[in-house]
Formats: structure tokens, C-alpha cells, sequence
């Protein structure tokens, strides 16, 4: 686990390994639908209320899509979007525009 996260794109604070994300091999728990399986995959869970997951178990895979950002080509469809809907729940869900 050498790969550095980026902040938040969202808040901007940086991610706790410890404390917000989800990691199988630290935190496997059996589902209830499955308590055989391998567990969740890899999630982030910020404190702004942003909850990341690809489905991957692997680690590096992850953090390449967890670092990919709007302004590098990438995703930046969803990723305005998703910042726009935050906008408008911090707005006490109105959407002013």
C-alpha cells in the first residue's frame, strides 16, 4: 500500500486509511447474503458524505481510479454531476440555477 491517495475532490480532506476506507484484508467481515464470499470490495466512506467503490479488490487499481480527477480527461461527465448534486442537498435540496 505504497500508492498515495489524493484528497477528496470533493471536501478536499485528505483520506484516513485507518478510519475511511473499507480495506478486505484489514476488514472482511461474511455478508449476509454470502457469508462465504470474499467480502466488499475496496470503499472509501469520506466524512462528506461521499462513498467511493469500483468493485475491485485490488488495491492499485483502486487508487488509479480514486486519483483519477474531473480536470485530467477522465470521467468528468459524471464527476460535475456528482458535485452539482451536492451542491443541491447543501442547498437544502433546491436547485438554484
Amino acid at each position: 500500500m505504497n500508492e498515495e491517495l489524493k484528497p477528496c475532490p470533493f471536501c478536499g480532506r485528505k483520506i484516513d486509511i485507518e478510519k475511511d476506507m473499507y480495506l478486505p484484508e484489514r476488514d472482511w467481515q461474511p455478508t449476509f447474503y454470502d457469508p462465504d464470499s470474499g467480502g466488499d470490495p475496496i470503499s472509501i466512506n469520506c466524512e462528506c458524505g461521499l462513498e467511493f467503490s469500483t468493485g475491485t479488490y485490488d488495491y492499485g487499481e483502486f487508487v488509479e481510479a480514486w486519483n483519477r480527477r474531473a480536470n485530467d480527461g477522465k470521467n468528468t461527465d459524471v464527476c460535475i454531476r456528482k458535485k452539482r448534486a451536492i451542491e443541491i442537498v447543501k442547498a437544502g435540496g433546491v436547485n438554484v440555477n
